[in-house]
C-alpha cells in the first residue's frame, strides 16, 4: 500500500516540475464506442522554414475537441478554437483554428496486484496520427489562410495508480503548410526537426471527468492543460 501511495505522488509531481502540456496519450483515452469532449490550452514553440527563411514560431492555442473511438485501435476527432502567434514572423493576431484527424493505436496492458489486493495498471501504446488543420485570419491584415498537415508517430508507457495516470514517451512528427497571402500568392512553411520527448499525467476527477496535461521538449517545446469529458 505504501508503495502505491509513493508511486501516485511521484506520478503527480514530476509533470508539475515541467509545467503542463497537451491532450491525452495512447495509454489513457476514452473507452471504445464512446465520444469525448476536451477543452484545452496549449503553448507551443517550434522552428519553421517560412518562404526559405528559418525562424522560431510560437503559438498559443485554445480549442475544443470532439473525438469518437469506434474500436479499440482508432480514434477520430475534430476541433475548433482560436490561435495566435506572439512575437513571430507568422503574425501576432488572433486566428480561427479548426481541423480534424485520425489516430491509429496499438495498446497493451499489464496488471500488477499487490499483497493487500490493490492493483497497479501499466499501459503502453504505439500511435500513428494524421491531422489536417487551418488557421483563418479574423481581420485579414497579412494573410487569409494557413493550411497545415501533420504526421506523427508516438510510443509511450503509462502507469495508473488509483485516479492518477502518469506517462512518458517519444514521438516523431513532420509538419508542413502554406500561407495564402492577401494577393493570393502562397508561402511554403516547413517545420524543422523530427524527434521530441513528452511527459504528462492525467487525473480522473470522476467516472467521466479527466484532467489531462502534458509537456514536450527538444524539437517541439510545448505544454498544455485540458479537461476531458467522456460521453
Amino acid at each position: 500500500m505504501h508503495k502505491s501511495i509513493w508511486l501516485a505522488v511521484l506520478i503527480l509531481g514530476l509533470p508539475i516540475l515541467h509545467f503542463a502540456q497537451e491532450v491525452g496519450t495512447s495509454a489513457d483515452t476514452q473507452m471504445e464506442g464512446r465520444f469525448a469532449f476536451q477543452l484545452s490550452y496549449e503553448n507551443l514553440t517550434r522552428n519553421f522554414t517560412l518562404g526559405g527563411i528559418e525562424g522560431r514560431v510560437r503559438r498559443k492555442i485554445l480549442s475544443g475537441k470532439l473525438s469518437f473511438r469506434p474500436v479499440r485501435s482508432a480514434n477520430f476527432y475534430g476541433f475548433i478554437g482560436s490561435s495566435n502567434f506572439p512575437n513571430s514572423y507568422a503574425y501576432d493576431g488572433s486566428l480561427l483554428y479548426f481541423g480534424g484527424g485520425c489516430k491509429v493505436m496499438m495498446l497493451g496492458e499489464v496488471y500488477v496486484e499487490e499483497e493487500d489486493g490493490d492493483t497497479i495498471t501499466v499501459k503502453a501504446g504505439v500511435g500513428l496520427d494524421f491531422q489536417l488543420s487551418h488557421l483563418q485570419s479574423t481581420n485579414n491584415r497579412i494573410y487569409t489562410d494557413f493550411a497545415l498537415t501533420e504526421f506523427q508517430g508516438s510510443m509511450d508507457i503509462g502507469l495508473r495508480v488509483f485516479w492518477f495516470v502518469g506517462y512518458f514517451g517519444f514521438k516523431f512528427s513532420k509538419i508542413s503548410g502554406e500561407f495564402t497571402q492577401l494577393d493570393y500568392s502562397q508561402i511554403k512553411a516547413e517545420g524543422t526537426g523530427l524527434f521530441s520527448l513528452f511527459l504528462g499525467f492525467n487525473f480522473h476527477l470522476g467516472k467521466s471527468l479527466v484532467l489531462v496535461s502534458e509537456v514536450s521538449f527538444f524539437t517541439e517545446k510545448s505544454w498544455a492543460l485540458g479537461l476531458r469529458i467522456d460521453i
